[in-house]
């Protein structure tokens, strides 16, 4: 029997996982003697009321028979939710951040990750330029539903030269597939100025479109990047007339699409907004903000949030901790800003903000979730600072990775402390976390 990396990282005591003998540790080889590639698998095999684990425990292989009621959780937690490792990507696109990455960054960032799993499990969005017909009827077969593409053009000779590829199968031709098989999916489009926008924006678009109702959004971003980029005379940054045009396709389509479909359909990221001086749309206008991780609606839901936390009157000022350093990037500023004046005149705070520019990664980058420890630093030792400054630096936690006190860079949060010779304290980005920064809490109840 071939063996898995589906490595048991932890069993919730009394469950049914638990009271077979399944134990944290234990590498499962199979279910009812089918192997599997990923948590997908796992989750449809152990769906019925009992079967059979097969794992192996220090070198021997144990059956472990599995029983349960038809509401019990299994209880059981893997160390990797894929077991036959991620697929990378071998596209080589022109706009490639990972290939604008300094020299020395941790490897782990360094990885391309084009797994068709990982955007049904986590919402990651990737080109399906990897996917067979076999790995297309996969996902068709458990409905692995919406899923989230990049498709950048859907003109196939852009696409491929955005890709870097000589030849993929034209991407209209997938999606159909998909959507005729009653798969929902979300899109991204990163455009990139002289490749695919004007006639190659309105085109994929138009295009994209036909495929409602399985086509749920369209989210058009653009393109970030780096001071460590290879030369690239193709590649340049979005001009603030290009923004503005940008958005003024976008809004012609979303009028069409809401007379058509009912829905807007087609979003800007706030980026667009920003670099075309435009004031952000409406919250309704977000349609329940279906990319807001894709940076589309964050500036629109935090502020709407704000106001929403303040006018509940459930929010008060906390005495002897509002001085503080409010850290955030070039583009956060713009949207904190007005946030934190707005909360200061509610609550009294005392708390500054400081935009912290990135010299990290340089170039074009200036939102706050890619500020590195060594550009808070080096901004903090800049300043004049007097005795009776603030003490206490605050930052949100998007600047660290996920689940560590880290920063992209490797520095640590003790080790930034430590160099600012200043404390520091991390708070939640969002609404609550904005007004915890400016040394508000919640009333008691």
């Amino acid at each position: 029997m071939a063996r898995t990396m589906a490595k048991v990282k932890s069993v919730a005591a009394g469950s049914p996982a638990a009271r077979a003998g399944l134990m944290a540790g234990d590498v499962v080889l199979a279910v009812d003697g089918y192997e599997m590639i990923d948590i997908i698998d796992w989750r449809f095999l152990t769906s019925d009321y009992s079967f059979t684990i097969f794992v192996e425990r220090g070198g021997v292989e144990l059956e472990l028979q599995v029983f349960r009621d038809e509401m019990a959780e299994l209880g059981v937690e893997f160390e990797d939710i894929l077991f036959d490792g991620i697929k990378e990507c071998a596209n080589r696109c022109v706009f490639c951040f990972v290939d604008q990455l300094p020299d020395g960054v941790r490897s782990s960032l360094c990885i391309k990750d084009d797994d068709y799993r990982l955007s049904f499990l986590q919402g990651n969005f990737v080109t399906l330029t990897n996917c067979s017909k076999r790995t297309l009827d996969r996902i068709v077969e458990f409905r692995m539903s919406p899923i989230y593409v990049s498709v950048h053009a859907t003109d196939p000779v852009t696409r491929n030269l955005m890709l870097g590829r000589k030849s993929t199968r034209p991407i209209m031709e997938v999606l159909r597939y998909l959507g005729e098989n009653g798969i929902e999916m979300h899109t991204q489009i990163v455009v990139v100025p002289g490749m695919n926008d004007g006639y190659v924006l309105k085109r994929s678009i138009d295009e994209l479109s036909s495929l409602r109702p399985g086509l749920l959004s369209i989210g058009i971003v653009p393109v970030g990047l780096t001071k460590h980029r290879k030369a690239h005379d193709k590649v340049r940054s979005v001009s603030e007339d290009e923004a503005k045009q940008t958005l003024d396709l976008i809004e012609d389509f979303q009028s069409k699409f809401v007379s058509s479909f009912g829905t807007r359909l087609v979003w800007a990221s706030d980026e667009y907004y920003l670099k075309a001086g435009r004031d952000f749309p409406n919250g309704s206008s977000y349609e329940g903000y279906v990319q807001l991780e894709n940076g589309i609606g964050l500036a629109r839901s935090l502020s709407d949030d704000v106001e929403c936390l303040l006018s509940k009157n459930t929010w008060v000022g906390k005495l002897g901790t509002s001085d503080g350093w409010l850290l955030t990037g070039t583009d956060g500023a713009k949207v904190i800003g007005p946030l934190l004046d707005r909360i200061k005149m509610a609550s009294g705070s005392r708390v500054s903000m400081v935009t912290v520019p990135s010299t990290y990664f340089g170039g074009g980058v200036t939102v706050t979730g890619l500020v590195t420890g060594s550009d808070i630093v080096s901004t903090i030792n800049r300043m004049a600072r007097r005795p009776e400054d603030a003490r206490r630096l605050i930052i949100p936690d998007v600047m660290l990775r996920d689940g560590e006190d880290v920063f992209l860079d490797g520095m640590s949060v003790d080790e930034v402390a430590g160099l600012c010779d200043m404390d520091l304290s991390v708070v939640s980005t969002d609404a609550s976390g904005l007004l915890e920064a400016a040394g508000m809490r919640r009333k008691a109840v």
